[in-house]
């Protein structure tokens, strides 16, 4: 791998990071760190990485690992930019704890009291939700992660709304599960509380006081050359892969930082004292968001030198062969980050690399560990590769044995009766477009294929990224699609996007409307309301707007049980009109 500068000295921001013994060049050490991070990303992997490791103050190590860019060779050097994605939770939990310290926020006040139009489907859950609960992960929500994902026409203030329409899978404070909506909900109501946005209370009140000025808040600002590309791993291949902009999801994790700025955030939570004012937290505030708020699940995979102990305030609280561990880990599309602290040593390590979900970021701090404190590290390279690979592959091979077990049945219907515009209050707009006999979609921006697996239900596909949503198209009852049910969010039902009406051109809205009868039975198709600019009235009964469904089958507004269809030859007028479940109607008059 491309050697950057190696280095063992103070922070170069020595005057706000506390520490007042001077530097001890530590060559040695400072090699044999080399040597254990090099050896954990070579096991994983990765292109490029930044890592720095500090001990007592003194920066041990802060130097730049093989490629920010592998078609260019471009090295990757402690300046080099990365998204840092999730590690973001914690500034913004340091922004609202300073704010906190003011007197200006409450942990413990109902967030109504900042956002008195805030909306859940839990109403319980609305009225008691407090900034303690969104920041310690114990709203209640799971995810719900694609109604942000690839969505760069989402504003927060959309996002927030959409709350409204979300489907808890456990009660308030029941549960942990990680939820990056609620760090959006959390950060918003900071920014608006500061008189400002996220960004510029972040900027003004913890970037800007520790010094981080290279730091962006969004990955849609303009990055400097030197700014790393993003990789993945696809068959056996490292691929650079696109990075989308989750701006508006930005409390949760869209900072775009380095190692020499990421060293000054390390120092400061190590030493909070070393830093005051200015809108920081202070140091009684540091220890609070580092504690455990919140009983975290064990994971699947237990090993025995590593418990979990709860999360804080955007802080995961672990316990590592007997030593408090206090981190919090980042993903996003092609890039892995990590920062790590063992307050007890007084030890800090901050991880930024290239490649997506790797194994090298979480490896490289215990390993570092273990090397600091002089006891011999498990393999744990080789076991995070073992879990890694279980977690990409394994789901893929269950969702193929899945459509082989369905049998991959032909559809029962063609597939233009698929197409069309669906829509969900919070995910948006859903797309499904045919090209032949394939069929694809388009979820706010995000392009998936659609692969059948049995009859109506299909398989929603990001080949790029590997990633597979179950979904299937629902029928009333006479066959017409109406819906999509897609497995977005695991833990809660299906998330069920209804099918919008389409546009009647204004030259077929005039061959159908007219006056039909049906012996004593009048019905009026008139011209000029609704969303097909079409109505229907029969006999004494008000108009009611009609929903085109597909070429001259309309649906009743505000009735599921009923449809129409006109019996159109070529571009003649309508000869005469079914109405389920009353009868056909033939044209009267002209």
């Amino acid at each position: 791998m491309a050697n950057a500068r190696t280095t063992a000295s103070k922070p170069s921001r020595s005057s706000r990071t506390g520490g007042s013994r001077p530097a001890t060049v530590d060559r040695a050490m400072a090699e044999r760190l080399t040597a254990v991070i090099e050896a954990e990303l070579a096991t994983a992997g990765v292109p490029g990485a930044a890592v720095g490791v500090v001990r007592d103050g003194t920066v041990l190590l802060a130097r730049g690992f093989g490629l920010r860019n592998v078609a260019t060779g471009k090295p990757v050097t402690t300046r080099t930019l990365f998204p840092i994605a999730s590690c973001t939770k914690a500034f913004t939990a340091a922004l609202v704890g300073g704010l906190v310290d003011e007197g200006t926020l409450s942990w413990e006040a109902p967030a109504r009291t900042y956002r008195p139009g805030l909306r859940l489907t839990d109403t319980a859950a609305a009225e008691q939700l407090t900034l303690a609960d969104m920041l310690s992960h114990r709203s209640g929500l799971p995810r719900h992660d694609l109604i942000w994902y690839h969505n760069d026409e989402l504003d927060r203030e959309a996002l927030i709304a959409g709350l409204a329409h979300l489907q808890p899978s456990l009660q308030l404070r029941q549960g942990w599960q990680y939820n990056n909506l609620m760090f959006v909900l959390a950060g918003h109501i900071a920014g608006s509380a500061s008189g400002s946005s996220w960004e510029d209370a972040l900027h003004q009140r913890v970037l800007s006081p520790l010094g981080m000025t290279s730091t962006l808040t969004g990955l849609s600002q303009r990055r400097p050359a030197d700014h790393s590309l993003g990789y993945a791993l696809r068959n056996g291949e490292t691929r650079p892969i696109p990075l989308e902009s989750v701006d508006a999801c930005g409390p949760a994790g869209s900072l775009v930082s380095n190692l020499d700025d990421m060293l000054a955030w390390l120092a400061f939570n190590l030493d909070p004292a070393s830093v005051t004012g200015n809108g920081l937290p202070t140091p009684a505030t540091v220890g609070k968001l580092q504690r455990p708020a919140m009983l975290k699940p064990e994971p699947p995979v237990r090993w025995p030198e590593w418990t979990s102990r709860g999360y804080g305030f955007g802080w995961s609280i672990d316990d590592y062969r007997g030593t408090t561990v206090i981190s919090h880990g980042g993903n996003l599309d092609g890039f892995s980050s990590i920062v790590s602290m063992v307050p007890a040593a007084g030890i800090g390590i901050v991880v930024l690399s290239n490649l997506d979900v790797n194994g090298a970021r979480d490896a490289i701090p215990l390993a570092v560990v273990d090397e600091l404190l002089g006891r011999q590290p498990p393999p744990w390279g080789e076991r995070f590769a073992e879990l890694y690979d279980l977690m990409v592959h394994q789901p893929n091979a269950a969702a193929n044995r899945r459509i082989s077990v369905a049998g991959g049945a032909p559809r029962p219907r063609p597939t233009a009766d698929y197409v069309g515009s669906y829509h969900h209050p919070a995910y948006g707009a859903l797309e499904v477009t045919r090209s032949g006999r394939r069929l694809d979609c388009t979820l706010h921006g995000y392009q998936l294929a659609l692969e059948p697996v049995h009859l109506d239900a299909f398989e929603l596909r990001d080949e790029v990224k590997d990633l597979r949503f179950p979904g299937r198209f629902e029928a009333d009852f006479d066959g017409r699609v109406h819906a999509v049910s897609l497995l977005l969010e695991p833990t809660v039902e299906p998330v069920v996007f209804t099918r919008q009406p389409l546009d009647l051109p204004d030259s077929t809205a005039s061959r159908l409307a007219g006056r039909y009868r049906l012996g004593p039975l009048d019905a009026v198709v008139a011209e000029g309301e609704g969303d097909t600019g079409l109505t229907l009235a029969i006999g004494p009964n008000p108009a009611t707007p009609l929903e085109l469904h597909q070429g001259t089958t309309f649906a009743v507004t505000g009735d599921a049980n009923s449809w129409v269809n006109f019996d159109v030859t070529g571009r003649a007028r309508a000869r005469s009109v079914t109405v389920w479940p009353v009868g056909v109607f033939e044209r009267v008059g002209d």
